[in-house]
């Protein structure tokens, strides 16, 4: 035989076998292995799975009468009737906690409650898309998570608004975060009194709900952790795949860097266009051991941050991300936590969690419900500075570590911090100090939409009257920052209080401002008291009004003194 048709022969052979196997890999890679069989689970886990399903399913189903009833009401209205005005404020009043309520007709014209609470969201490309056909096979519509810039990852209830005549007007939408519709144990990661962890996905791979909220809005299917790690990606794939069953899979446990093996239940609840992944997860969890710095020096963290951000505008993120994970680097202390973010959140570098870097953590949010990664950007696009935090302790109720960020923006692009905890031991929140603050600011816009401006105005400085001498703090500004209404501070009413800063430096009131003229949220600020030297910090729920003011309430949480040198101690 020619050896130029032998060699050509051996040639076709390699590539074919070269290819069979690229095949072979790609196959195993990208396809789950047949499902496993069922593992078996105690009756008081399937009891508990039971009640799960039914939970949730009272729950919703009580939320999308509520909602169509409301826009049968809706009929015989248009969206620049006060009428519809009234109806969606009542609306919002039955759901308190609800992050907005809208109504956009067929022509695109759009009212909420409160106002300007939902235009950015609307404008997003999933409801732009809505239409009536979007209501053929299902007359309620269970969007989401979609990313609200105040409230982090939020689920929508959509319902069609049909006028008297029959023909389509728009829709309905009402926005919750998850916790709200979906967990009655907010604030824990445990379903009512059990030990069981509760989450949600739907058959096409997306969380819905979970107790660390920066998993919220990731899809099973694309995101890189689940796909990269062999482990992750073929244990979950029942879950999503499968209407229901038990199974063993290993993930991390809250707040863990190491896999733990978990028994999972699920059942399959069919809502709102979505087949919704009701899952209950068992798995040994180790004693909570927080470590807090041995040796905390806040002004040592800001000037090493610093000194990272000259590094890095100096020698470009490739060579910065190296040097911060080098455990003998530049950027090494036991007493802070060092990483780095993409200006969307993503994690370009955090060495004492490496299992975190590729994720997206715009949605990880406090125990005070702020996006605590939103807020380290927010500040960075305005120079950078300190960012405050409560962060829950994993299976430890209503247990919070206190703690302080310094961030500062390399480029447009991305931006480097560090972090610690400032108390050296953990602090006791409650959930319903942030209810308290919702259901104040809105009394005051119930009776500024019974009585108008001006009345409210007045209530609001009338220190007998059973919301200003209640122990949260009330106040009324207009978005130039004239103070309008503060019965605590009556010599300040009608003045600037831009300038008003906290001890960082930060216009606490034009951040208020900011987060109204976002649709309205929380904030955490602080105060100090320069006899005592005690700190301490306040939590804020802003409510925009309209487009000129918003209604402010705030409460104390904890107080702290610094030892110079030693950082921040109680």
């Amino acid at each position: 035989m020619d050896t130029r048709l032998l060699l050509g022969l051996v040639l076709i052979i390699a590539v074919i076998c070269v290819v069979a196997v690229a095949v072979s890999v790609v196959h195993v890679h990208s396809s789950p292995p047949p499902s496993s069989q069922n593992v078996t689970v105690s009756d008081d886990f399937v009891a508990m799975s039971e009640d799960l399903y039914h939970s949730v399913n009272v729950s919703l189903t009580a939320f999308g009468f509520e909602v169509q009833s409301a826009a049968k009401n809706l009929s015989s209205l248009t969206p620049q009737d006060n009428s519809a005005k009234n109806m969606l404020h009542e609306l919002y009043k039955i759901f308190p906690e609800s992050t907005g309520v809208a109504w956009v007709d067929a022509n695109g014209t759009t009212v909420t409650y409160p106002m300007f609470n939902q235009p950015m969201l609307l404008a997003s490309p999933e409801f732009k898309s809505i239409t009536e056909e979007s209501f053929a096979e299902n007359d309620i519509l269970l969007m989401g998570p979609v990313y609200s810039n105040t409230y982090g990852m939020v689920l929508c209830l959509i319902v069609p608004v049909y006028s008297r005549d029959g023909t389509y007007n728009g829709y309905l939408c009402v926005t919750q975060t998850p916790n709200v519709l979906i967990n009655e144990t907010p604030g824990t990661p445990f379903y009512k009194n059990t030990t069981y962890e509760l989450w949600v996905g739907n058959n096409n791979g997306d969380v819905l709900y979970h107790p660390d909220s920066s998993y919220i809005g990731t899809n099973y299917y694309i995101n890189p952790r689940y796909q990269q790690q062999v482990e992750l990606h073929y244990g979950l794939g029942r879950v999503f795949a499968e209407p229901e069953g038990t199974a063993v899979y290993q993930f991390y446990p809250l707040g863990g860097s190491d896999r733990v093996n978990k028994t999972v239940i699920w059942k399959t609840l069919s809502f709102g266009g979505q087949d919704l992944r009701l899952v209950l997860a068992d798995y040994p969890r180790d004693p909570v051991d927080i470590t807090f710095p041995p040796n905390p020096n806040v002004d040592k963290m800001i000037s090493d941050v610093q000194q990272m951000a000259a590094y890095a505008k100096r020698n470009g993120q490739i060579a910065t991300l190296s040097a911060m994970s080098n455990p003998n680097g530049l950027f090494t202390d036991e007493n802070y936590e060092i990483f780095a973010y993409t200006m969307d959140g993503t994690v370009l570098s955090m060495p004492s969690r490496e299992y975190l870097v590729g994720e997206n953590r715009i949605n990880h949010k406090g125990v005070w419900g702020l996006t605590i990664i939103q807020n380290m950007i927010n500040r960075c696009l305005q120079g950078g500075g300190y960012v405050h935090y409560y962060d829950a302790v994993p299976y430890l109720d209503y247990q919070a570590v206190f703690g302080v960020a310094y961030v500062l923006p390399i480029d447009e692009n991305w931006c480097v911090g560090a972090q610690m905890p400032i108390l050296n031991h953990t602090v006791t929140y409650d959930i319903r100090d942030r209810y308290t603050l919702v259901r104040t600011v809105q009394a005051v816009q119930d009776y500024i939409a019974t009585y108008g401006k001006e009345a409210a105005l007045a209530m609001i400085m009338d220190p007998s009257d059973e919301l200003t001498s209640g122990e949260d703090h009330i106040f009324a500004v207009d978005y130039n920052g004239i103070l309008l209404a503060d019965e605590t501070n009556p010599q300040m009413v009608g003045k600037d209080i831009f300038y008003l800063t906290d001890p960082h430096g930060t216009s606490v009131i034009r951040e208020i401002v900011m987060v109204a003229k976002q649709g309205g949220g929380y904030v955490l600020t602080e105060t100090a008291d320069s006899t005592t030297g005690a700190y301490t910090m306040i939590l804020v729920y802003v409510q925009p009004v309209d487009d000129e003011w918003c209604v402010v309430s705030s409460t104390p949480l904890d107080s702290f003194v610094v030892i110079e040198g030693e950082g921040h101690h109680e």
